[in-house]
């Protein structure tokens, strides 16, 4: 794919989180940190919005956490 197919870091976050949740009519419980929502989520070495695009295959998961329960840890 060439460059114009690329869309930012925040729109590939985006897609999988919030506006995800808007497609589904899930939004109201999931799809961003708020209190009362439900969080499963991914902790990252780094943050992928203050990365290089070209590294952001290279980012490393160091915990994983599903229904408030770490279910990996590095």
């Amino acid at each position: 794919m060439g460059a114009d197919q690329r869309v930012s870091a925040s729109d590939a976050l985006a897609g999988y989180t919030s506006a995800a949740a808007r497609l589904i009519g899930e939004s109201s419980d999931k799809g961003r940190i708020a209190v009362g929502l439900l969080a499963d989520f991914v902790v990252l070495e780094r943050d992928p919005l203050r990365s290089a695009s070209a590294d952001l295959n290279e980012l490393s998961v160091i915990r994983t956490v599903v229904g408030g329960e770490t279910v990996f840890e590095a």
